[in-house]
């Protein structure tokens, strides 16, 4: 794409309206000012939003616009859609015009209707170049939501689509045509394989698949089992030598794990079920001996890996029948390797597993699951039965938790601050143990144990 010129003088009255628009408190005369800046942008022609400083004023204003001025807008960026798409920064503002006009008041216009229809129609006719670009291929990830008005939204903390989803009126009015089409040709296909783990076309096949769930519920459940064996990513990988790697497959894909994620919260209850019990609470040949006592499931594997690891808490997030989750604690319990399940989730550093564990019994109203968490909890930080129940014991397990550490950590911690402090005092250096109490203290520790107190909560309440 080439670099566009742009006159310093009108950067700058750009910058000015922005700045200017923060100090105008009435609403028609907030949208008028809009609209005249948009008039102006008209004028000096719609690649001028190829240019990142004019390009973000122009978003900025975006929020603050009303239908007439995004119906403008729109006109002015019709004119280059092809450009727009490409362009490393203008397709911000496409994307920004386009998500302000997933409500029923900007459906009701005709005008940008038309333009959104002319958008759509230009998608379909141009998705194989765009699905191969960079810059483009976000554009493509819009497209399926306008066309059949779902619109998403992504978590803010792990800035990944969340499986629920809002119905809006779309723009196609052969939608569901439309999108079984798209399906067709990206979901429901044996090249779904190789899509899921391209970084690049795996977003799309994400929002492909959630809008899919939404707007086509019962082709969605009838299909629903070839899309999971045309991803590939729940059956062994033989050609693996090392048994870990066989069965980790592509639950440790950095581009697939996003997408197995995904497909785990939008399974249907029955294929769920079925999945919770034939694959992730199967049994792993990890040795040659068959009569090994201590049995690893796949459930235990996944927890021992930070990638695979989203998928299990995928499956966590869904137990609501009782029978599945007693059944789930039941195996994950069962696990006395170190290496693998809840004794490997500390010094992998999957904090994340504890948590939602304890939103599982928060969630569900029931005191023997909440009190079977509580009691797996000392044997995940190190503790045996053998350390007593005193008091000091009970300090040790708090500062366990919120530091997200095993006991050997931090009995290792609490020696080298004895050590530090002992030189300290050689050196006639003032030493306050007293803030070494509450160390160390980790966020994920915090978070937990917040989680942790609730649950707790619910038992000492009834």
């Amino acid at each position: 794409m080439e670099r566009v010129h742009v006159e310093r003088s009108t950067i700058k009255y750009y910058l000015n309206r922005v700045h200017c628009l923060s100090s105008i408190t009435d609403i028609e005369e907030k949208h008028n000012f809009i609209l005249n800046t948009f008039l102006a942008f008209q004028k000096d022609g719609w690649s001028l939003a190829l240019h990142p400083q004019v390009c973000r004023c122009l978003e900025e204003l975006i929020t603050d616009a009303n239908v007439e001025c995004i119906a403008l807008l729109l006109k002015i960026l019709s004119k280059g859609w092809g450009r727009l798409i490409n362009s490393k920064f203008a397709y911000h503002l496409l994307h920004k015009a386009l998500s302000k006009c997933q409500t029923a008041e900007y459906n009701a216009d005709e005008l940008i209707v038309d333009h959104l229809q002319s958008f759509c129609t230009h998608m379909k006719e141009n998705l194989s170049v765009y699905i191969t670009n960079s810059h483009a291929t976000h554009t493509c990830r819009i497209y399926p939501q306008i066309l059949a008005g779902v619109r998403l939204e992504k978590d803010k903390k792990t800035n990944t689509y969340k499986s629920a989803v809002q119905l809006v009126t779309p723009y196609d009015e052969n939608y569901i045509q439309s999108l079984d089409e798209l399906c067709k040709e990206f979901l429901f296909t044996k090249a779904l394989k190789n899509h899921v783990v391209n970084e690049h076309l795996c977003p799309f096949i994400q929002v492909l698949l959630l809008v899919a769930s939404a707007r086509l519920p019962d082709v969605f459940t009838k299909k629903f089992k070839k899309v999971m064996k045309y991803s590939g990513l729940f059956s062994l990988n033989l050609q693996e030598d090392d048994l870990i790697t066989r069965y980790l497959g592509s639950y440790a894909h950095p581009v697939a794990t996003y997408f197995a994620e995904l497909l785990v919260e939008v399974m249907p209850g029955a294929n769920f079920a079925k999945f919770l019990n034939t694959h992730i609470l199967s049994e792993c040949s990890l040795s040659l001996d068959s009569n090994d006592s201590n049995p690893v499931t796949v459930a235990d594997i996944l927890m021992s890996n930070q990638t695979a690891s989203r998928v299990l808490r995928a499956v966590i997030r869904r137990l609501v029948k009782p029978v599945d989750i007693k059944n789930f604690f039941t195996v994950i319990q069962s696990c006395k390797c170190n290496k693998f399940g809840i004794r490997s989730i500390i010094p992998n550093k999957q904090h994340g597993i504890l948590t939602d564990l304890a939103d599982l019994c928060i969630r569900h109203p029931s005191e023997e699951f909440q009190r079977t968490f509580l009691r797996m909890l000392p044997s995940i930080f190190g503790f045996t039965e053998k350390h007593s129940s005193s008091k000091s014991r009970e300090d040790l397990f708090i500062r366990c938790l919120v530091g997200m550490i095993t006991l050997s950590e931090l009995n290792e911690h609490i020696t080298n601050q004895s050590v530090q402090e002992k030189d300290n005092n050689d050196d006639n250096q003032y030493f306050d143990n007293k803030e070494d109490l509450v160390n160390p203290v980790t966020v994920p520790g915090c978070l937990f144990v917040e989680v942790y107190l609730n649950s707790l909560m619910l038992i000492l309440l009834k």
